[in-house]
């Protein structure tokens, strides 16, 4: 199930952040480099990042998040997945459902290389 969630609720921005390190910390070891901004976020820092997220729970556990800003564009900030749940397809599921929700011409994505 994905769902809007309240960042700015300490429980929930201290969830995301428990997917987010650990994920993170994959790509980190895939590109050869730990100065990827979201491995220092901290709780305070996901509460004022000024991102909508979005949550894909399975059976009540946290296991992927989306998060954006719109102005005239879909603004993807994050997309994260906790490693014990990758290849399960959530970032897929994730994505389809920002697609869905905000019928706009142009959603754009930042990666690391």
């Amino acid at each position: 199930m994905i769902k809007i969630i309240d960042i700015s609720n300490r429980k929930n921005a201290e969830d995301v952040l428990n997917i987010q390190i650990p994920s993170y910390k994959v790509e980190a070891e895939i590109i050869g480099s730990y100065e990827i901004p979201p491995l220092k976020d901290t709780v305070y820092t996901l509460q004022h990042c000024g991102e909508t997220f979005f949550a894909y729970y399975e059976n009540e556990e946290l296991c992927g998040a989306i998060s954006i800003k719109v102005e005239d564009v879909v603004d993807i900030h994050r997309l994260i997945v906790h490693p014990n749940h990758f290849r399960k397809g959530i970032a897929q599921l994730l994505l389809n459902f920002i697609e869905t929700k905000f019928q706009v011409e142009t959603i754009k994505v930042a990666t690391g290389s």
